[in-house]
């Protein structure tokens, strides 16, 4: 099967409204760590699926919760060592979780070796959707070490209200008063070190060219960017009117 065919029946997006909302922030993240040419879309949408579609885990019920445990997958998950197994239409059967191991053990042993990432379906048990494309080791154990530091980063703030479980995923009751102050306070700070993940770790880089703010065309569009409209198109002209 196709990656896309495949990607239309493994993505959850019907069933859990907060999967494009977190597949979205995962690609905004690999964009601004300036991966987003070397993991292509399809691999990080199927790999948002299975944030999901794990079986005994509740799946997240925001964007933010979805871009933290993606974060935490590419942080600690081996993708050498297991392959990731989609738990969709009623999971797979042991035939396919046959398929997918045998897949998955004759990659590990070809030559040259391929992209590490294997994602296994009902549909798909062979991998061949993310065969060929993925981030190679090396560009892996580089997104590991972003992706630790980008959780490193949003952690503190989000457990003194009790972890990211607890404070998104089960409706509380509206604060009122001082609390709501407090609560504020606090949706500002996780806020806060949340948008700071999408910068991308300028210091490591040996040379940076600085581009005029003006010439972009999309310069309003970045994350960090001052608030300002967008620029107006330029007015068309034609030369047989005055």
């Amino acid at each position: 099967p196709t990656a896309r065919g495949t990607l239309r029946r493994c993505t959850p997006s019907q069933e859990h409204p907060a999967f494009g909302p977190t597949a979205r922030l995962a690609k905004r993240w690999l964009s601004s760590q300036l991966f987003s040419s070397l993991v292509p879309s399809e691999l990080t949408d199927l790999l948002v699926s299975s944030l999901f579609t794990s079986p005994g885990v509740r799946p997240p019920a925001s964007a933010a919760l979805g871009l933290t445990r993606f974060l935490l997958l590419l942080s600690k998950f081996d993708f050498s060592s297991d392959p990731i197994l989609l738990a969709i239409d009623g999971g797979m059967s042991l035939d396919a979780r046959a398929a997918a191991a045998a897949a998955f053990a004759a990659r590990a042993a070809a030559m040259p070796p391929p992209p590490p990432i294997f994602v296994a379906s009902v549909h798909d048990p062979n991998g061949h959707a993310c065969a060929a494309h993925g981030p190679s080791a090396q560009t892996l154990r580089r997104l590991r070490s972003l992706a630790q530091s980008s959780v490193a980063r949003i952690t503190p703030a989000t457990s003194a209200g009790g972890g990211l479980d607890a404070g998104l995923l089960a409706p509380a009751a509206a604060p009122k008063g001082a609390a709501a102050a407090a609560a504020a306070r606090t949706d500002q700070e996780v806020g806060s070190r949340m948008l700071s993940i999408f910068r991308p770790p300028l210091p490591e880089f040996d040379a940076l060219l600085e581009l005029a703010p003006a010439k972009l065309p999309r310069a309003h569009l970045q994350l960090h960017a001052p608030h300002a409209p967008p620029p107006k198109p330029a007015a068309k002209t034609f030369v047989n009117m005055s």
